[in-house]
């Protein structure tokens, strides 16, 4: 990936804004998974979400982007029991990723076809 970015910088920015967006919608579909679930009681205040749905965040590195959630408590992450305890039954992210697959594939496809007609129209 440096080499295409030293190479072609217009790829490189393309591929990490249409990352970001991707990122975002799996993200917000992971919330909306977890919600369905049940897993979001008020926090102990009472006033919003639980830490479970307002940990759940994305974010993209400069080779992929990945979504995560790193609530805890006292120590113990806790969200690896939901995605992983009993075969997955509760799980909220996996679902997510495999609920956007194909928008993922398109979503790059279409930002990779951007970058092939810049090159196109410069004539490189």
């Amino acid at each position: 990936m440096d080499a295409l970015r030293a190479l072609y910088p217009e790829f490189y920015i393309e591929i990490q804004a249409a990352l970001r967006v991707i990122t975002r919608e799996v993200a917000s579909s992971a919330v909306a998974n977890a919600d369905t679930q049940g897993l979001s009681p008020p926090g102990r205040s009472g006033r919003g979400e639980g830490n479970l749905i307002g940990s759940i965040r994305g974010g993209v590195t400069h080779t992929k982007g990945w979504i995560k959630d790193d609530a805890n408590r006292d120590g113990y992450y806790y969200p690896r029991l939901y995605e992983y305890a009993d075969a997955g039954e509760r799980a909220f992210m996996r679902p997510a990723v495999d609920q956007n697959r194909g928008k993922i594939y398109s979503d790059l496809d279409a930002a990779l076809e951007r970058v092939k007609s810049k090159f196109n129209e410069s004539g490189l």
